[in-house]
């Protein structure tokens, strides 16, 4: 958890300061350490298959079992502060990759419960 918050550290730093590519592929290079498989590049065709099983996701999803969903694990939620960190870089620095970070942060809320970095209502902006 300490690596986790020092590499979420490092990132913001370098964010702050300018440094987008920098940042950028410090997380890009910590996610894939985590396991994580991030395109180096993301196409049209790739985002409409991608944000389409995404959105399958979502069909029966209400408001009521939204709010039922479980928290998620610390680890997971790390995984998705990194996507929430990766995406804000990506949108100045390689903007058409932001569908696959926004798709990939509802895949992992879907699959492992809800919180604070979950983004159910972004995913709906890149429909």
């Amino acid at each position: 958890a300490d690596k986790l918050d020092a590499y979420h550290l490092v990132v913001s730093i370098l964010y702050d300061k300018g440094k987008l590519e920098e940042a950028y592929t410090t997380a890009h290079d910590f996610l894939e350490q985590l396991g994580e498989s991030i395109p180096r590049t993301f196409n049209m065709q790739e985002k409409n298959v991608m944000v389409k099983a995404t959105a399958k996701m979502l069909i029966d999803l209400s408001e009521e079992s939204l709010l039922g969903m479980k928290e998620m694990e610390r680890e997971t939620q790390s995984l998705l502060k990194f996507y929430s960190s990766i995406s804000v870089a990506a949108l100045l620095f390689k903007p058409q990759i932001v569908p696959f970070f926004s798709c990939r942060s509802v895949q992992l809320t879907m699959k492992h419960g809800t919180c604070k970095y979950s983004l159910i209502g972004e995913f709906l902006n890149i429909l």
